[in-house]
């Protein structure tokens, strides 16, 4: 099949290939036939194996026919036959527009394609991550979250000790804040981002738990005050969080790698 590669990292040694059939394939290193170092917008000839490509190899880009010049130059004002023209009595031919096997839209993110992207890339906060990718791999923490509280009141009856969502939490932790990172880069923030909402909402948080203390021992304004103020904090900071990762990433590369979602690869076909 022949395709065309949209994205290759020379530190991580794998890329991604378009193929004719509107469908996306990895490659790794090891899989590459041909010479030099494979690169984005290099035109290939590849075998599948579901949705891995193997035996890639680079196809050579087609030189122009050179035109002919074994008739003699035509007198002024009259065109040349042979030139574009069909002989005469002949209908003209239509012009059919070349085909354009990469101009179509990208194919949809499933709910196992990001998870195993996200456990592939665990501990990598670089490079970007569509919206499907974190709201899938989201949805995946949510419901383990579920299936370990259960587990946890199966085995303990209740008590406050929950040995599977803490081991859940944890197994879950560092890529969730991975994920987030790269959908900020999506949309050309810095991951810096991702640290200003955790520590507002951890300070929010702890805030409001000392507002709640506050009342129970004193019953005062005071703590009626700080209550107030943490939770609309809280809540504002949380929402500001989701509206940022529901946006759109950027069209096309920016600062943090090329686009998952439209490569400029395929862009350059239209």
């Amino acid at each position: 099949m022949k395709g065309r590669i949209l994205g290759y990292s020379d530190t991580e040694y794998k890329g991604v290939i378009a193929g004719q059939d509107g469908r996306r394939y990895d490659f790794v290193r090891i899989d590459w036939r041909g010479r030099g170092e494979p690169a984005p917008g290099m035109d290939v000839d590849f075998q599948t194996d579901g949705a891995k490509a193997k035996d890639v190899y680079a196809i050579a880009a087609e030189q122009p026919a050179a035109p002919a010049y074994t008739q003699p130059a035509p007198p002024y004002g009259q065109s040349a036959p042979g030139y574009g023209q069909p002989p005469y009595g002949q209908p003209q031919q239509p012009y059919v527009p070349p085909q354009q096997p990469y101009a179509q839209p990208p194919p949809m993110m499933g709910f196992g394609d990001a998870i195993r992207i996200c456990f592939e890339k665990y501990v990598n906060f670089t490079g970007r991550a569509r919206r499907a990718e974190y709201w899938w791999f989201y949805l995946f923490t949510v419901l383990v979250r579920i299936v370990t509280s259960i587990l946890d009141s199966a085995a303990t009856q209740g008590g406050r000790f929950a040995p599977f969502s803490t081991l859940g939490f944890l197994a879950l932790l560092l890529p969730w804040l991975a994920a987030w990172t790269r959908r900020m880069h999506d949309t050309n923030r810095s991951g810096f981002w991702v640290l200003g909402f955790c520590v507002g909402l951890f300070v929010l948080a702890g805030s409001l738990g000392v507002g709640l203390a506050m009342q129970e021992d004193t019953h005062g304004q005071g703590s009626i005050v700080l209550i107030g103020l943490s939770s609309v904090g809280f809540l504002g900071v949380l929402i500001w969080s989701i509206v940022m990762v529901c946006l759109e990433g950027t069209r096309g590369p920016n600062r943090y790698g090329p686009d998952p979602l439209y490569p400029q690869a395929d862009a350059e076909v239209f």
